[in-house]
């Protein structure tokens, strides 16, 4: 927004110089119509967004508090960035007593700032670490009674899953078996890989982003096991997750995500385009394609079965994040066609349960959207 009284904020602040004409030759053309008693003329940005696909997400969050990005994986344009409740921006002036005061707090950019448990979503870098650690993890095979018994506490599945290999653990959500897999680990291990997924920094992005962090020090038994889960002092933007998640997609790495796609003058020539930005490496390729192929069973069978699509192969994982302020997070994320990846979406929604229930119809419907072409705004 931009607003008299009360400043600017997103990218009308990120790209005020552009915006306002005061940088470039247009400032200096500015500066003579001003002499001549002539309007200044500002550059306009134009956005990687997909209209037509932000306005869905934002009308598939609807009420609920939550988030949404959409973005490809091979370019890292953002697609839609959705975070709800929201405002119009044409009424701030107005309703900024009231909007600054709600406590669902709308001003607030959650898919950018939003730090949440990520829940079972994490157990996919739990995976990444032990595969890096060891190789021969995917191969191990894990004992699920339906619990783990850790330090005399009880960490419980949804239910027995028997003896499951570490694939199937992802496909199932396993609890007991990551924590298991987590045991064999050490702090310094986690450590390592935290610092390769990027944690304890904010992604490289056109609008301020939060930094996802992930306890570094000494853990116990009971913290390691639930950061290995995504619980305790585990706290991902869903940005993050997004970025993480076009990872995967793409074999390992993957571009900053970025917002601006180019910046033009009033006679609308192109005066930038984005730089090149900071890549994400973490993971090697074999695990990379480990982690597709495990979320990719996870759909075809598994937790995120209400997240496929007929026809188009889908990669995901769900996430049920339990927090002390009410019903869990449903997360999910994940990426379209598998052989392919055209798209990723990454989806949560604060206090709305199962990530499989709740989050994963929410991202199929943005990948029928996103891959069917819907929004012929998009600037190429």
């Amino acid at each position: 927004y931009l607003a008299v009284r009360y400043g600017f904020a997103g990218v009308e602040a990120a790209a005020n110089d552009w915006l306002a004409g005061l940088t470039g030759r247009e400032g200096l053309r500015n500066k003579l119509r001003r002499l001549a008693g002539r309007r200044a003329k500002g550059y306009d940005v134009i956005l990687t967004l997909d209209m037509a696909l932000q306005a869905n997400a934002m009308t598939l969050l609807g009420e609920r508090r939550g988030a949404v990005v959409v973005l490809e994986p091979q370019t890292a344009r953002v697609l839609a960035l959705a975070s709800t409740p929201s405002f119009d921006p044409e009424e701030i002036e107005r309703r900024w007593p009231q909007l600054s005061r709600d406590p669902d707090a709308p001003l607030f950019n959650r898919a950018l700032n939003g730090l949440y448990p990520p829940g079972s979503v994490a157990k996919l870098l739990t995976a990444a670490a032990a595969l890096e650690t060891d190789p021969a993890a995917r191969q191990r095979q894990f004992s699920c009674p339906g619990y783990l018994e850790i330090g005399g506490r009880r960490l419980r599945c949804t239910r027995a899953h028997g003896v499951v290999n570490l694939q199937e653990a992802l496909v199932h959500s396993c609890n007991a078996a990551v924590g298991r897999l987590a045991l064999t680990l050490n702090t310094q291990d986690f450590g390592r890989a935290a610092a390769a997924w990027g944690f304890g920094r904010p992604v490289p992005f056109d609008l301020p982003t939060a930094a996802s962090s992930f306890p570094l020090g000494r853990l116990e038994a009971n913290g390691l096991v639930e950061a290995a889960i995504g619980q305790g002092k585990v706290m991902m933007t869903p940005l993050h997750v997004a970025w993480l998640t076009a990872a995967v997609a793409n074999g390992g790495s993957a571009a900053a995500p970025r917002l601006v796609a180019a910046v033009r003058d009033s006679s609308g020539r192109v005066v930038a385009l984005p730089q090149k930005t900071a890549r994400l490496e973490p993971f090697p390729p074999a695990v990379a394609r480990f982690l597709g192929e495990s979320m990719a069973a996870a759909v075809a069978r598994g937790t995120a079965r209400l997240a496929a699509m007929p026809g188009v192969p889908v990669a995901g994982k769900t996430g049920t994040a339990e927090n002390p302020h009410g019903p869990p997070h449903a997360w999910f994320t994940g990426f379209a066609p598998v052989a392919a990846p055209q798209v990723v979406v990454t989806v949560v929604v604060e206090n709305a349960g199962s990530g499989g229930e709740v989050a994963a119809p929410l991202a199929r419907e943005l990948f029928l959207a996103a891959l069917a072409g819907q929004g012929n705004e998009r600037v190429r």
